[in-house]
């Protein structure tokens, strides 16, 4: 899983559409140039300021949850796609949180521990996008493998036992069950 971001669909705005466009101002970040004030703004266009003041702090508080789970993982700050609004300023409509989803080379233990921050950081934000979500299968996929990889390193660790897997372990244990030892029938005929 190399870098990859976590982005800011807000399942509660799906519904919401743009009535236009990004702005190649917004793509470019600069501001709009016309703003107008808000008592010269007819009713829809206030309406769709008021959506856009809502989604914008949605998106935003979406990529922090992300950059604070995320921490060191993350790499550099939340990236926004801004739209201009009636007033001229520019509100977030989405964002990314791009963040380091690299295995650790050569150490199981750190990559599972990493790959828990992955998924903790996906899953961080109130709602998770579709986006987040498969982020999260992805890192929960990283911790599975990084534990087989564990449990294969402390078989090659303890040829003695003979355990090049837990599973002859298992068979024994269930062996034990089936055909307990004589000292547990003797316990349990002096009770």
């Amino acid at each position: 899983m190399p870098e990859v971001s976590l982005s800011a669909v807000v399942p509660a705005l799906v519904g919401f559409s743009l009535p236009a466009q990004v702005s190649a101002v917004a793509a470019r970040g600069e501001r709009g140039e016309s703003a107008q004030p808000l008592r010269q703004l007819e009713p829809s266009q206030l309406r769709l300021l008021r959506e856009l003041q809502r989604r914008d702090r949605a998106v935003r508080a979406h990529e922090q949850a992300h950059l604070l789970a995320a921490g060191p993982l993350a790499q550099g700050g939340a990236r926004f796609v801004y739209r201009v609004g009636p007033d001229g300023k520019r509100y977030a409509v989405e964002g990314e949180v791009p963040i380091d989803t690299r295995p650790v080379p050569g150490n199981p233990q750190a990559t599972k521990q990493k790959a828990a921050r992955i998924r903790r950081a996906a899953l961080a934000p109130l709602h998770p996008s579709a986006a987040d979500l498969a982020i999260a299968m992805k890192a929960t996929a990283m911790m599975a493998q990084a534990q087989l990889e564990l449990i294969r390193q402390q078989g090659q660790e303890t040829p003695d036992r003979g355990l090049a897997s837990p599973l002859p372990s298992a068979a024994r244990g269930i062996e034990a069950y089936r055909h307990p030892p004589a000292v547990a029938a003797s316990v349990s005929r002096r009770v």
